[in-house]
């Protein structure tokens, strides 16, 4: 006889699917992207850093145009 507190068991029976998945191949599948963020990581930081510098230079004070001072006769 079935307790009531037990569930019944159903008459069709539960589909098990088990995928086994080899080791080396989910370890490939897993540094591959990692090398690649890291990579792109290291472009981009470069890239940043190029960036930095060629504005630097832009705005460096030899490269912009000579003003004359406020005091100078040119504003008398």
């Amino acid at each position: 006889m079935q307790s009531f507190r037990e569930p019944a068991e159903s008459a069709q029976p539960k589909p098990s699917v088990s995928v086994s998945v080899p080791v080396d191949l989910a370890l490939v599948a897993g540094t591959v992207p990692l090398l690649a963020l890291v990579i792109g990581a290291r472009v981009a930081a470069n890239g940043l850093i190029e960036l930095g510098r060629a504005s630097e230079e832009l705005f460096r004070g030899d490269r912009l145009p000579s003003r004359p001072l406020m005091g100078t006769s040119e504003y008398s």
